[in-house]
């Protein structure tokens, strides 16, 4: 309830710029709720030697170049037999 009354009065005031860094921690600790020690909320840093959270994943790049000719495939299945052919001229 303190933080609500707390960003409605930042909304209306004329201070803004001093309010609005005020109430950057009051909203990251309204941010980190059931955490056990060591608790990493956002914009707080963990203990030493714990892993923080993964960071915003970057733009993949431009695409590299095409690879080396793979190598070649499997013979594939024997097909069916075909239609007798024409019959050939007749001997005399």
């Amino acid at each position: 309830m303190l933080c609500l009354k707390l960003l409605l009065l930042a909304a209306f005031s004329t201070e803004r710029l001093i309010l609005t860094g005020r109430l950057l921690a009051f909203v990251d600790a309204a941010a980190c709720k059931g955490c056990a020690p060591p608790c990493v909320c956002p914009g707080r840093k963990g203990e030493r030697g714990v892993p923080g959270f993964q960071g915003e994943r970057g733009h993949p790049g431009a695409p590299g170049q095409d690879g080396s000719e793979g190598q070649a495939g499997a013979p594939g299945m024997q097909g069916a037999e075909g239609d007798f052919g024409d019959s050939g001229a007749k001997g005399i």
